[in-house]
Formats: structure tokens, sequence, C-alpha cells
């Protein structure tokens, strides 16, 4: 084990003994691990220092309805440990362990903290009430979801009437809006939600599931 990945390689050992037991994977050779959780994921992040041998721990569910080819951390808070810092192996070996016993502890809590379709909206719209463009974009697709047109509609309204120059935000808008249209069909906003939700998993390389949808299908109206 040469000196200069010595603590990645450890990291990575440490998260497959605690993670994949999970059935957590590793993402590619990186230092993220992803919990598939079907229509939303798990993502578990050993985030390296730009300044020394170590790392900290950022554990969150992230949101496969965003029409981007990288997953990011959709609901907070992130940060589970603050840095461990890589001496020697003999002290970075135990401390880099129970790192990864924390991310195991912290996937199982999230999967029971968002155990339904039902619970996602529910949490995803009280975040949104501290009010920033993604949280409103999640709520009102979790909630346009589980068949809440009403309040779906009110959070893509805050998006579609914030002002702003990003261009970010020009996009975020025109997307907002056609999905608020759709919202008066349920079948066809679940649809179109599915197909964005379907890519997502292709850019991020999780595997094909024709089943990975199900819970979130209502009875339509």
């Amino acid at each position: 084990m040469s000196g200069k990945s010595e603590h990645n390689e450890i990291i990575a050992h440490a998260a497959k003994t605690h993670l994949a037991p999970l059935g957590c994977e590793q993402k590619r050779r990186s230092r993220v691990w992803l919990s598939d959780q079907r229509a939303w994921a798990i993502m578990v992040e050993f985030q390296p220092s730009g300044f020394s041998k170590g790392c900290y721990l950022n554990v969150a569910p992230c949101w496969l309805w965003h029409p981007e080819r990288f997953l990011s951390f959709g609901y907070g808070p992130v940060r589970v440990n603050g840095f461990i810092s890589f001496e020697t192996a003999e002290q970075f070996e135990p401390e880099a362990d129970a790192l990864a016993q924390q991310a195991a502890d912290a996937v199982l809590r999230i999967r029971k903290e968002f155990d339904t379709p039902g619970a996602i909206a529910e949490k995803l719209a009280a975040a949104a009430q501290d009010y920033t463009c993604w949280r409103a974009h999640d709520a009102a697709i979790a909630n346009g979801l589980i068949g809440d047109t009403q309040a779906s509609l009110q959070f893509f309204q805050k998006i579609i009437l914030s002002q702003s120059d990003a261009a970010w935000l020009a996009d975020l808008q025109s997307l907002s809006a056609d999905l608020a249209r759709r919202l008066s069909d349920p079948r066809d906003f679940r649809e179109r939600i599915f197909a964005i939700m379907s890519e997502a998993r292709k850019k991020n390389k999780l595997p094909d599931d024709p089943h990975f949808l199900d819970d979130w299908r209502t009875r339509d109206a």
C-alpha cells in the first residue's frame, strides 16, 4: 500500500465493511457510496480535504427528479462528522472504521425517516418553508407525485415568481412552468417526472429497474 493512497484504501475498506452489507455500492472508485432507494438515493461521501489527508463524512438523500448528470445532496443537515486526519495507519484505521459505522447508522436512519412517498413529501414541504428555489422544486414534485396538486402548485408558483438574473433560475422556472401545467393531468405529470428520473438513473449508471417507481404510483383521478 503506497503512502500516497494508504488513507484512501483504509477509507474504502472501512466503507465496504459497513456499507456493502446494507446494499450500498461504491460509485466507481470514488469516495462516494450510494444506497439506491429506487426513486431516490442516499449519498454517502467521505469528503476529502484540500489541505491534509483524511476525510469528513456527509450523508443525505438525493432526489432523482433533477435533470442533471451529477447527484447532489437534497436534504439537510448533510455533515455527519467533522474532519478525521490521517497521521499513521495505526491511528487512522479505527477512526475510519468508526466513521464508516456512523455512515451505516445514518443510512439506516434516513431509510426509516423517508420510508414512504407521503413521508418524503411532508418532510420536503416542511424544509421548503425555509425557502430556496431548489427546496421548493423538490417539495413541488414530491407533493405532485402523491396527488397533492394544491401544495405542488404553490411551490411551483414560488419558483416561477422568484426574481434573479441567474441563468440557472431561468431554466428552473421554465421547467417549473411546464410541470405546473401538467398538474391538471396527474398521469401526464407523473409520467414526465418518471421520464426525468429514468434519465437521471441512466446518467448516474444506476441499474435499470422496471419497478423502481411503483411506490409512487397513485390511482388516477
